[in-house]
C-alpha cells in the first residue's frame, strides 16, 4: 500500500534514521508491503526509496496533548524522546505540538515500523 510522507520526513527515512510513522486508523498490519511515496506524489505511486514490509504494528494514543501511549503503556522521559526522533522530530515537543495542531489534544491510530525496533 501507498503510505504518503510529508517532503521534509525524506532526507530521514532516505538516512535510516527515522525508522516508523504514526497513522490514525488500523489499516495496517504486518507484513504488508510500503510504497514509500511523497504526499504529491501519491496519485501517480513514484516512490522516493525501496519498498519495504511493515515488520509490526503498535497501537498508539495521544491524551490532552501531552500524554502518549503505545500498547496501553505510558511513553515519557529518555523513550518518548527516542520516539520522536525516531519519528523524525528534533524532540518529543514538537511530535506532540505537531499531532496537537494537526489532530487536537487526542488521536489514537498506529505506530507502524518497517524495522525490528518496537517500544
Amino acid at each position: 500500500m501507498i503510505l504518503g510522507f510529508d517532503s521534509a520526513f525524506v532526507p530521514a527515512i532516505q538516512a535510516g534514521t527515522k525508522i516508523h510513522t504514526i497513522r490514525r486508523g488500523h489499516r495496517w498490519q504486518a507484513g504488508q508491503l510500503i510504497h514509500f511515496c511523497l504526499n504529491e506524489d501519491h496519485v501517480t505511486g513514484r516512490t522516493f526509496r525501496p519498498d519495504a514490509a511493515v515488520s509490526s504494528t503498535q497501537h498508539l494514543r495521544i491524551l490532552g496533548g501531552q500524554c502518549l501511549f503505545i500498547d496501553e503503556r505510558p511513553i515519557f522521559g529518555a523513550e518518548l524522546e527516542q520516539l520522536a526522533q525516531h519519528d523524525g522530530f528534533a524532540n518529543a515537543h514538537r511530535l506532540l505540538n505537531w499531532f496537537q495542531d494537526h489532530y487536537g489534544p487526542a488521536f489514537e491510530g498506529q505506530l507502524i515500523h518497517w524495522t525490528p525496533a518496537r517500544y
